[in-house]
C-alpha cells in the first residue's frame, strides 16, 4: 500500500505531497492490519501532517492532494520552453528561456553553476565551459518543476 504523506499548503484547497512511504501488504503483518498501519503512521507523522493511501501511479513531483475530496489531481506545468538544446561554449552564444512568470527560481548546473529568480517573460544563458548544463524552473506549489538539459561545446 502506499500512502502520500501531506501537509496543508499555502493554495487554497490542497495539500501539498512530502513525502511518499510503501507499506507491506496486509498479508505480511502479524498484528491486525488497519491497527499496525495506525500506529505506524502516527509515530511517523510530524505535526499538521496527514497520511492518504494513494494509487501506485501517484508521485509527490507530478500530485498534490485535494483537501476536500482528499484525491491526488496532477500539478499543472507552466509553458516554459528552451530555444535550443545545444550551443558553442564561447561565452557569446545564448540560449532562451521563454514563458517564465516573474518570481521563478531558475538554478543551473554543470560545469558552472548559477541559481537567479527571472525578472521577466524571458531569459538569456551563455555557458563559457563546455559540458553538460542542467536547467530546472522551480515555480511555486502547485506548478511541477520542469528540467531542460543543454550541451555546450
Amino acid at each position: 500500500m502506499k500512502y502520500a504523506i501531506c501537509h496543508p499548503s499555502t493554495f487554497s484547497d490542497a495539500l501539498e505531497i512530502r513525502r511518499m512511504i510503501d507499506l507491506p501488504d496486509s498479508r505480511r503483518l502479524e498484528k491486525p492490519f488497519s491497527t499496525t498501519i495506525k500506529n505506524y503512521l502516527k509515530r511517523n507523522l510530524a505535526s499538521g501532517e496527514s497520511a492518504i493511501e494513494v494509487s501506485n501511479r501517484v508521485s509527490d513531483a507530478d500530485h498534490y492532494i485535494d483537501a476536500k475530496t482528499r484525491s491526488p489531481v496532477s500539478r499543472p506545468s507552466l509553458s516554459v520552453a528552451i530555444s535550443d538544446t545545444q550551443i558553442a561554449a564561447d561565452g557569446q552564444s545564448a540560449i532562451t528561456l521563454t514563458g517564465l512568470e516573474q518570481g521563478l527560481q531558475i538554478s543551473v548546473t554543470g560545469p558552472s553553476l548559477s541559481v537567479f529568480t527571472a525578472t521577466s517573460h524571458s531569459h538569456r544563458l551563455s555557458f563559457t565551459f563546455p559540458g553538460e548544463y542542467h536547467i530546472t524552473v522551480d515555480p511555486p506549489f502547485p506548478y511541477r518543476k520542469q528540467d531542460f538539459i543543454v550541451y555546450a561545446t
